[in-house]
C-alpha cells in the first residue's frame, strides 16, 4: 500500500537523523506517543494513569534500565490503555537498556529489566492481595486486586486491577517482541514478559514473543482477554500461564524451552493452569481457558517436569494441538483440580483435552502422559484415573508430529511446521465454534505450511527459525464507498481479507463528517450503526455505535495510516460525535460492512476499510 509504504520509509529516513534516546522516568498523565525515530528508555517503573493512552509506533524500540532494587517496567493502569502498534515489517521491542541488539544476546541472558504490564477492569474469581467482591449483589461489588511484582503504595491504586466489566478495553498489543525481562524484585517475586490482570475482551493482543524472561512469559490474572498467535521462548518459568478465573480463548500458542541441567535457570510447565486462589467469590466463575493449535515444545529429556500443571479447580481446554519434548511427563493434575475430569459445564467437562499430539514425554509411554500426587509420592491410581481419561474416546495420539525441525541455538534449525507427511495434518480435527475469532483450520498445532513468526520476532531475526516463507498478508488495503443507506433499511458494502493470519482493520461508517466534503446536512445519515458480518460463518463480528469510545484508538492508528480524525480539525470543522468506528481484527474471509441509521433514518453515508498491517 502506497500511503503506508511511503510513511514506514520516511520514519526510516527521520530515524537516521534525528535518532535519540529518551529517558522516561516520570509517569505518563496524557496521552502520548512514542514515535519510530527515538528509543525510549524506562528509568523506573513508569505508570500510564489518569484515563490517558500511550501509542507506540510501528518499529519503535522501548529499552529498561537495569536499576538496584527495582525493576524497570511499564505499566498500563486501570482505564489507562496502550496501542502498541507494531506491524509484520515493523515490530515494537521491549528489550533491556544493556541489548546490544546485534544476535549476540541469547537464551541464557535473563531478568535485566522487568516487563509490560497491563491492568484492566473485568472481573476475577479471587485475590492474591486484594479485596473479595460480592458478584450475588445487587448492585455486584467487584473483586479488585493488586499486581505482583510491583511496589504496591497506599498512596494510589494504581497497581490494582479487576472490576465488572468483561468487554473493558486496556488498548492494543500487536506484533510486539519482549525480550530478557524478569526482574527479580525479591524472593520469588520475578515480573512477567507480558502480565494482563483483568484485562477484558476488548483488548486485541496478538502477534506477541517473549523471549528469554526470568519468570512465565505470559500470565492472565482473571479477566476475559482473548490471545492468539502467542510466542513464549527460553523463559525460565511457565510459558502460559493463567489464574484468578481467567476466561478466555487462545489459538496458535508456541512455546520451546532450553536444554540443559534442571535448575531454576530452565523452563518449568509450558502450560500452569489454576482457578482461584483459597476462597471463591460469592457468585464468581471459576474461569475457562479454551486453547486451540497450540505447539508445546519442551527442554528434552534432561528437564524433569511436565508440559502441564493444573491446579485449584482450574477449567482447561486444549484441542488440535502438539506436546512433546518433556522429560518429566504430560500433565500433572494437583488433587484440587482432579474434580474437573468428571464436572460438566456447557456440555463438556473443565479439563478436556482432545485430538492433540502426545510425544517423546517421559518414557514415552502411555502411562507418563499424567501423574498425580499426593504429598511427595505419586499417587498411582489417580495417575492412571488421569491417563484413561486422556486416551479414552479423546482422540488424542501418542506419535510423532513430524515437525521439520527442532533446534534450541541460533542455527537456522527451528522449523515448528509439520512435514508433508506429518500426521498433524491427517489427523482428525475439533473444529473450534464458529464465532467468528477462532479460524478453523485443517492441522494439529501452531502451524501448517507457513510460519506466522517470520520476520518480526527474535527467533527469527537472530537466526533461529529455518529459511522460509512466512505467513502472508492479503487486501484490501483501502476501500471506500459512498452509499445510500434507505429510510428504515441498510446500506452494504463487502470485502475480503486475503491471506494467512488476521490483519488490524480501522472500518468507519462516516455520516455528519461528510458536511466538511460537501454533502448538505440535511442529507447525511445522521446516526450510524454498524455491523461486520462474517459471511462465511453468518455471525456479527462487532456492532458499533458511535466512536468516541474508541477515539484514543481511531485517532491514533488513523494517524498511523494518514487519516484525517471524525472530529473538528483545522479546515473540517465539523464536530462529527455520531458516526460509528470498527476497530477489528480480522481473519482471512469474506466479510461485509452493514450500515443503517440508529434511529431509522437515511441518508448518505461514507463506508471506509483499511488495514493497518498493508
Amino acid at each position: 500500500m502506497k500511503r503506508t509504504l511511503s510513511l514506514l520509509a520516511s520514519m526510516a529516513v527521520a530515524a537516521s537523523i534525528n535518532a535519540a534516546d529518551i529517558r522516561v522516568g516520570a509517569n505518563i498523565t496524557e496521552d502520548t506517543t512514542w514515535t519510530s525515530d527515538n528509543t525510549y528508555i524506562l528509568d523506573a517503573q513508569v505508570y500510564v494513569i489518569n484515563d490517558a493512552s500511550l501509542t507506540i509506533e510501528p518499529g519503535t524500540v522501548v529499552k529498561g534500565a537495569s536499576l538496584t532494587g527495582g525493576a524497570a517496567s511499564l505499566i498500563i493502569t486501570r482505564g489507562a490503555k496502550i496501542f502498541a502498534l507494531g506491524t509484520p515489517s515493523d515490530p515494537i521491542v521491549f528489550t533491556s537498556e544493556l541489548d546490544p541488539m546485534d544476535g549476540s544476546w541469547g537464551p541464557e541472558v535473563t531478568q535485566q529489566w522487568g516487563g509490560l504490564i497491563v491492568l484492566g477492569n473485568a472481573p476475577l474469581n479471587s485475590v492474591n492481595s486484594g479485596t473479595n467482591g460480592d458478584f450475588t449483589a445487587d448492585p455486584q461489588v467487584a473483586t479488585v486486586d493488586n499486581i505482583e511484582g510491583l511496589n504496591n503504595s497506599v498512596d494510589n491504586d494504581w497497581t490494582e486491577y479487576g472490576g465488572l466489566d468483561e468487554e473493558d478495553s486496556s488498548g492494543i498489543i500487536r506484533y510486539v517482541s519482549i525480550r530478557h525481562g524478569g526482574a527479580l524484585l525479591g524472593s520469588n517475586n520475578e515480573i512477567n514478559g507480558l502480565t494482563m490482570g483483568g484485562v477484558g475482551r476488548g483488548t486485541i493482543v496478538e502477534f506477541v514473543e517473549v523471549f528469554a524472561n526470568k519468570d512465565d512469559g505470559f500470565e492472565w490474572f482473571g479477566g476475559t482477554v482473548d490471545a492468539r498467535y502467542l510466542v513464549a521462548a527460553f523463559g525460565n518459568d511457565d510459558s502460559f500461564d493463567y489464574d484468578l478465573g481467567w476466561r478466555g480463548r487462545g489459538q496458535f500458542w508456541f512455546s520451546i524451552g532450553t536444554t540443559g541441567e534442571v535448575t531454576d535457570e530452565e523452563q518449568d510447565h509450558a502450560g500452569e493452569h489454576d482457578g482461584f486462589k483459597d476462597t471463591l467469590v460469592a457468585g464468581a466463575d471459576r474461569g475457562m481457558g479454551t486453547i486451540y493449535n497450540a505447539t508445546y515444545i519442551g527442554a528434552g529429556a534432561t528437564q524433569n517436569e511436565g508440559a502441564f500443571e493444573i491446579s485449584d479447580d482450574a477449567g482447561v481446554r486444549y484441542y488440535n494441538s502438539i506436546f512433546m519434548d518433556f522429560g518429566g511427563h504430560g500433565m500433572e493434575v494437583k488433587g484440587d483440580a482432579l474434580a474437573g475430569l468428571t464436572d460438566v459445564e456447557d456440555g463438556v467437562t473443565r479439563v478436556d483435552f482432545q485430538n492433540n499430539i502426545w510425544f517423546n514425554l517421559g518414557d514415552g509411554t502411555a502411562a507418563d502422559l499424567a501423574v498425580v500426587f499426593d504429598g511427595d509420592n505419586v499417587d498411582a491410581t489417580a495417575s492412571a484415573n488421569v491417563v484413561s481419561f486422556l486416551t479414552t474416546d479423546k482422540n488424542n495420539t501418542i506419535e510423532d508430529p513430524m515437525l521439520m525441525g527442532v533446534s534450541r541455538t541460533a542455527d537456522m534449525g527451528l522449523d515448528p511446521r509439520p512435514m508433508a507427511g506429518s500426521p498433524a495434518f491427517s489427523n482428525a480435527t475439533v473444529n473450534p465454534p464458529a464465532d467468528g475469532w477462532y479460524q478453523d483450520v485443517d492441522y494439529q498445532g501452531a502451524f501448517g505450511s507457513r510460519n506466522w513468526m517470520m520476520g518480526w520476532t527474535k527467533l527469527s531475526q537472530d537466526g533461529y527459525l529455518a529459511a522460509l516463507n512466512g505467513a502472508s498478508v492479503g487486501g484490501p488495503s483501502a476501500i471506500s464507498s459512498v452509499l445510500t443507506t434507505p429510510v428504515g433499511g441498510v446500506a452494504r458494502s463487502g470485502f475480503v481479507v486475503g491471506g494467512d493470519v488476521p490483519q488490524l482493520f480501522v472500518i468507519r461508517a462516516k455520516g455528519p463528517k461528510l458536511v466538511d466534503d460537501g454533502i448538505a446536512a440535511g442529507e447525511v445519515l445522521a446516526d450510524p450503526q454498524m455491523r461486520i458480518v462474517d459471511r462465511v460463518v453468518g455471525v456479527d463480528v462487532v456492532n458499533v455505535t458511535g466512536w468516541l469510545d474508541v477515539k484514543d484508538a481511531a485517532d491514533a492508528i488513523g494517524a498511523y495510516l494518514g487519516l484525517a480524525t471524525l472530529g473538528a480539525s483545522e479546515g473540517r470543522p465539523t464536530e462529527d460525535a455520531t458516526s460509528a468506528v470498527a476497530i477489528v481484527s480480522l481473519s482471512p474471509g469474506v466479510y461485509s460492512a452493514v450500515v443503517s441509521g440508529e434511529d431509522n433514518g437515511g441518508g448518505t453515508v461514507q463506508v471506509e476499510i483499511y488495514s493497518a498491517d498493508l
